[in-house]
C-alpha cells in the first residue's frame, strides 16, 4: 500500500541519495588525486619511469553512472605521451570529473532538506488513525535501517582509498626493486649507492604520506641512510633495500588484508541495508 505523498517522496529522496552518491565519489577522486601527487614527484626525478595511471576503474564508473560524464574517456592520455603528459592528462580527466560531482555533493545538505520536509508533512498525515498499524511497521523497519546507514559511510570511504594506496604501494615496491638491481649490476661502482638510497628514501616518505591520507597506523619501513660519496656503504645500501623491501612487502599484504575485511562487511551491511530500504520504499515512496 503506497502511504500519503509517495510520489513527492520518493523523487526527494532520489535526488537527495544522488548527492550522497557524488559525495563517495568525490572521496574516491581525492584519493586519485593524492596517488597524481605522489606519481608526479617520482616522474619529476626520473622522466623515463613508466607507471600505471590511477583513476582507470574509477573513471569506467563514472562514465556508467553519471550521463553527465560520457564522453570523460575521449580525453585519455595517447599511451605513446611522456608519462608527465599522461599524468597531467589524467588529472584533467579527474578534474572533469570532480567539477561535475561537486555540485551535486554540494546540493545535498539542501535536498536532505526537502526530503526531510516532504517526510515530515507526510507523517503529519500519517497521524490518521487508519495508519497506525503501518506506522508501527515503518518505524521497525526504519530504526534497524538506520543503525546500517551509519555503518555504510566510513567503510565506503574507506573502501575507496584502500584500492588507490594498493596501487601506489605496488608501484613503489617494483621502483624500488627495480634500483637494488641497477645497485647490483654496477658492482656498488659510482655514483649507484647514493642514488639508490636516495630513492628508498623517497619511497619511504610517500608510502608514509599514502598511509596517513588513508588513516592506517602502520609501521613504515626505514630507508638506508644515504652514503656521504660516491662507492662507500654500498654493501650497506643492498643490505638496507633488501630489509625494506621485505617489511613493504608485508605492509602491502596489510593492505590487501584491510581491503578484504572492508569490502566483505561493507557487502553485508549494504545486503541487509538495501533490503530494509526497499521495505520502506514499496511504503513510502
Amino acid at each position: 500500500m503506497q502511504l500519503p505523498r509517495f510520489h513527492e517522496v520518493r523523487e526527494a529522496r532520489r535526488l537527495s541519495e544522488e548527492s550522497a552518491e557524488a559525495e563517495v565519489y568525490l572521496t574516491r577522486l581525492r584519493a586519485a588525486f593524492a596517488s597524481l601527487d605522489v606519481l608526479d614527484g617520482q616522474v619529476a626525478r626520473r622522466p623515463q619511469l613508466e607507471i600505471p595511471l590511477p583513476g582507470e576503474d574509477l573513471l569506467d564508473e563514472l562514465v556508467d553512472r553519471w550521463p553527465q560524464l560520457r564522453d570523460l574517456r575521449a580525453g585519455d592520455p595517447r599511451p605513446a605521451a611522456e608519462m608527465s603528459s599522461r599524468l597531467r592528462m589524467r588529472r584533467l580527466q579527474l578534474q572533469q570529473a570532480d567539477a561535475v560531482l561537486r555540485p551535486l555533493a554540494d546540493a545535498g545538505h539542501q535536498r536532505a532538506h526537502q526530503l526531510s520536509h516532504l517526510q515530515e508533512l507526510q507523517r503529519q498525515e500519517l497521524n490518521d488513525p487508519r495508519w497506525a498499524k503501518a506506522c508501527q511497521e515503518l518505524g521497525t523497519i526504519g530504526a534497524e535501517r538506520e543503525q546500517y546507514a551509519y555503518k555504510l559511510a566510513p567503510l565506503r570511504q574507506r573502501l575507496a582509498t584502500l584500492g588507490p594506496a594498493r596501487i601506489l604501494l605496488d608501484t613503489l615496491i617494483s621502483r624500488l626493486e627495480s634500483a637494488k638491481q641497477e645497485l647490483e649490476g654496477e658492482d656498488h661502482l659510482g655514483i649507484a649507492a647514493i642514488r639508490a638510497a636516495t630513492i628508498a628514501d623517497g619511497m619511504a616518505r610517500s608510502v608514509t604520506d599514502v598511509l596517513d591520507k588513508i588513516g592506517m597506523e602502520l609501521v613504515v619501513p626505514s630507508a638506508p641512510e644515504i652514503p656521504s660519496a660516491p662507492g662507500e656503504g654500498a654493501d650497506e645500501v643492498i643490505a638496507g633495500i633488501v630489509d625494506m623491501l621485505s617489511e613493504l612487502d608485508g605492509l602491502r599484504e596489510a593492505l590487501c588484508e584491510a581491503q578484504e575485511r572492508a569490502l566483505a562487511e561493507e557487502q553485508a551491511v549494504t545486503s541487509r541495508y538495501d533490503n530494509l530500504s526497499q521495505q520502506i520504499l514499496d511504503r513510502m515512496g
